[in-house]
C-alpha cells in the first residue's frame, strides 16, 4: 500500500480516537450533574470524610509567625571555595602565559562591575544585579572553575529570584574576597 493512502487513514483513525475520548469524558460530566441533590450531598460528605481522615492539616501560622520563620531560616552564604583553576584553557592549547592574560582581562572585568553592581544593590535594581553578575559569571566560567567562577554561579543563581539585600551584599563581599585571592593567585 501507498504512504497516501496509509496516512490519511492514519490520520482519520486518530481523529476517531480523541472524539471518543472528547465525547466520553463529556459524558461523565453530564452523569455527574444528573445525579440527584442527595446523592450530590451524601457523595461530597464522604469526599469530605476521605480528606479530614487520610491527612491532618497543619496549624495555621500568622503572617506575623511566618515572617519570623523566613527571618530565623535566612542562610548567608558561607563564602567557602577552592582555589580558582585556568587549567581548561591549556587544554584548549593556549600557552600559560596566554591563559595569565586571560585571568588578568578576567580580574579587570570583575573590578570594573564590582561598583556597578554595589549600585544596583544600594537602588535595588534587582535585574541589574542579575545581568551584571551574569555577565561576569559567563567570561569566569569560561576561563575556569572554582574560587570565582564558582562565587558568581552562586551569586547569580541567586539573583534570579532572591532579593534579599542581606545576602546580596553577603555574596557582594565573598566577590571582592575572591577576586583579591585571584589577583594573589595570578600575580
Amino acid at each position: 500500500m501507498s504512504l497516501y493512502i496509509i496516512i490519511p487513514i492514519l490520520l482519520i483513525l486518530l481523529i476517531a480516537v480523541v472524539a471518543f475520548i472528547v465525547l466520553r469524558k463529556k459524558h461523565a460530566s453530564k452523569s455527574i450533574e444528573r445525579e440527584e441533590p442527595s446523592e450530590t450531598k451524601e457523595r461530597k460528605r464522604r469526599e469530605v470524610d476521605v480528606k479530614t481522615t487520610t491527612r491532618e492539616q497543619p496549624p495555621q501560622r500568622s503572617f506575623e509567625q511566618e515572617e519570623r520563620v523566613k527571618e530565623t531560616t535566612k542562610e548567608l552564604p558561607n563564602g567557602e571555595y577552592p582555589d580558582f583553576n585556568h587549567s581548561r584553557l591549556m587544554d584548549m592549547g593556549l600557552s600559560q602565559t596566554d591563559a595569565n592574560i586571560f585571568v588578568h582581562d578576567l580580574i579587570v572585568q570583575i573590578e570594573d562591575h564590582i561598583p556597578k553592581i554595589e549600585a544596583a544593590i544600594r537602588d535595588r535594581e534587582y535585574d541589574e544585579i542579575e545581568h551584571l553578575t551574569h555577565s561576569i559569571k559567563g567570561s569566569a566560567t569560561n576561563l575556569g572553575t572554582g574560587g570565582i567562577a564558582d562565587v558568581l554561579v552562586d551569586y547569580n543563581t541567586y539573583c534570579k529570584t532572591g532579593k534579599d539585600d542581606e545576602v546580596l551584599l553577603a555574596y557582594m563581599m565573598i566577590l571582592k574576597t575572591h577576586q583579591v585571592k585571584l589577583k594573589e593567585q595570578f600575580s
